[in-house]
């Protein structure tokens, strides 16, 4: 069954975890029509526009399918009002391009630049409500590349693991020469007790041979 002239029932439901698991993944008839809009009004215009396949590589889930993968509660995949599209996998065009002509030719609910980096998301996350109103909210999610950077901002570079080892280097000469001074006053303290006591013995000892 089309969806539209280029993408299928089959295409939007096609699941291996469904498969594997013996889950149901045939949509309701709502869920069904909210699945002919978004092919209509998102996916065909865009495949139009470039005159490229482009991959849907998640569509449709069931309720139970949508649990067993831990989706989101209210995801708009549960609706049939959602598509994850990769273009990378036909080639020809960019998830990077889709992304773009989405954003600016059609009139979705939700779009999320998934992942990847700056210049290409991994995929296309996009939503469309039939009946509307569509939010137009435009979104990224870049949590694994900003990991990745954060990682990278604590390495440490070999200039930085060279200061270090300087800085460790002077306050270990530092602290060896507190010791060394420590050591000297220790022996000045010293020797001045035993030159005062040596003093009051020979003043004490000069007091009797007075008397």
């Amino acid at each position: 069954m089309k969806l539209s002239d280029n993408l299928s029932v089959a295409e939007v439901i096609k699941s291996t975890t469904a498969k594997r698991c013996g889950i149901d993944n045939e949509p309701t008839i709502e869920h069904l029509e909210n699945l002919k809009a978004i092919a209509l009004n998102i996916f065909q215009p865009a495949r139009n526009y470039f005159k490229n396949p482009i991959a849907v590589t998640s569509g449709y889930r069931s309720e139970a399918l949508n649990e067993r993968i831990g989706g989101s509660k209210t995801s708009q995949h549960s609706k049939g009002e959602a598509l994850d599209l990769d273009a990378q996998v036909f080639g020809g065009l960019t998830n990077n391009q889709l992304f773009n002509y989405i954003s600016e030719h059609t009139d979705f609910d939700q779009l999320i630049w998934e992942f990847g980096n700056d210049d290409e998301p991994d995929w296309v996350h996009v939503s469309y409500v039939k009946d509307g109103p569509n939010r137009g909210e435009r979104l990224a999610d870049l949590t694994k590349k900003t990991i990745e950077q954060d990682i990278n901002e604590f390495k440490m570079t070999e200039s930085d693991i060279k200061l270090m080892l300087l800085n460790t280097t002077a306050i270990t000469v530092s602290m060896a020469h507190v010791e060394t001074l420590l050591k000297v006053a220790l022996l000045v303290v010293s020797i001045g007790y035993t030159a005062q006591r040596w003093w009051l013995l020979q003043t004490d000892k000069n007091n009797k041979n007075k008397k």
